[in-house]
C-alpha cells in the first residue's frame, strides 16, 4: 500500500462498515498520518455492519466523501461485470462531485 501511494497527491480509501473494514482502515489512516498525506474515504456497502467506521473517522482529518449503499441492484450489476454508472447513472454526477472535491483539496493543500 505504501508503494502504491508514494509520490501521490491524495489517497482515496475505500472501506466497508464492518470490523474487518475498520481494522484495515485504521492501518491505512495510520500510514497516511505518518506520511502527512491528504485523503478521504468512500464507504462501500453502506448500511451493513455498524457505525464504528464513522466514529473512528470523526476523530481523524479524513472525511467520508461518498457512500455506496448495500443494495441488491448494485450487487447484481457489479456481479454481471457492469460499471456502477452503467446501471445507476446518477452515480456519474456523484463521482464528478467526488473528483472536484479531491481536486479542490489538492489545490488548497499545495
Amino acid at each position: 500500500m505504501v508503494a502504491s501511494i508514494f509520490n501521490t497527491d491524495y489517497a482515496l480509501l475505500v472501506t466497508e462498515p464492518t470490523p474487518f473494514g475498520l481494522h484495515d482502515l485504521k492501518q491505512m489512516v495510520g500510514v497516511l498520518s505518518i506520511l502527512d498525506m491528504p485523503g478521504g474515504v468512500i464507504i462501500n456497502r453502506d448500511g451493513i455492519g455498524n457505525k464504528e467506521v464513522e466514529a473512528f473517522l470523526a476523530k481523524t482529518p479524513y472525511p467520508i466523501l461518498m457512500r455506496i449503499p448495500f443494495q441488491e441492484t448494485i450487487a447484481l450489476g457489479l456481479a454481471k461485470g457492469k460499471v456502477l454508472v452503467e446501471f445507476l447513472p446518477n452515480y456519474r454526477e456523484k463521482f464528478s462531485v467526488l473528483y472536484e472535491t479531491i481536486l479542490n483539496t489538492i489545490e488548497n493543500e499545495g
